[in-house]
């Protein structure tokens, strides 16, 4: 069900307007040494590293983050076919059809808004794995223009995630 807090962005693109734009900067598989440094033990298969952009490009706006790094958190998405599916932000926890909203995530770690004045941008990185190679997948982000409007859902293009390069012998 659809968080009452929150509107999905409608129209042909969400993941851009004449205001914001949320896009996939890169997508790559990481060294089994990056992978332990930066996913660290408690992320047993992230290999791969999406880096993420969002930009006020037509105005100021605020994005919902992580308190503590000022980054952008939203929802890991898959697609099934056409449709989209929200795999909930902890491991080992369902997938949902619809958007878990943004009190879903307000559960996980302290979160608050943070505005992003026009003309500029916040990248961040998100990790994914090659046990889903060829698997299409995106990320969501919540954002609004005035502190006391409802936040929109949006979402970025889909990445095919890549397999693991193949061990010369």
């Amino acid at each position: 069900m659809l968080d009452t807090d929150c509107a999905l962005a409608t129209g042909a693109q969400l993941n851009q307007s004449d205001d914001y734009k949320l896009e996939v900067v890169s997508v790559r598989v990481m060294t089994d040494e990056e992978s332990s440094r930066i996913a660290g033990p408690d992320f047993i298969g992230a290999d791969v590293l999406v880096r993420l952009r969002l930009s006020a490009t037509g105005r100021d706006l605020f994005f919902y983050g992580f308190e503590h790094i000022k980054k952008p958190i939203g929802y890991s998405i898959k697609w099934e076919g056409d449709e989209k599916v929200w795999v909930y932000p902890i491991a080992g926890k369902n997938s949902h059809r619809t958007s878990p909203g943004i009190e879903a995530l307000r559960k996980l770690v302290p979160t608050g808004w943070f505005k992003l004045e026009k003309g500029k941008t916040v990248e961040w990185e998100v990790l994914d794995g090659t046990g889903s190679a060829e698997e299409k997948h995106g990320t969501s982000a919540f954002i609004k223009f005035l502190p006391a409007e409802k936040p929109v859902e949006i979402f970025t293009d889909s990445y095919r995630v890549p397999s693991r390069p193949a061990v010369k012998p």
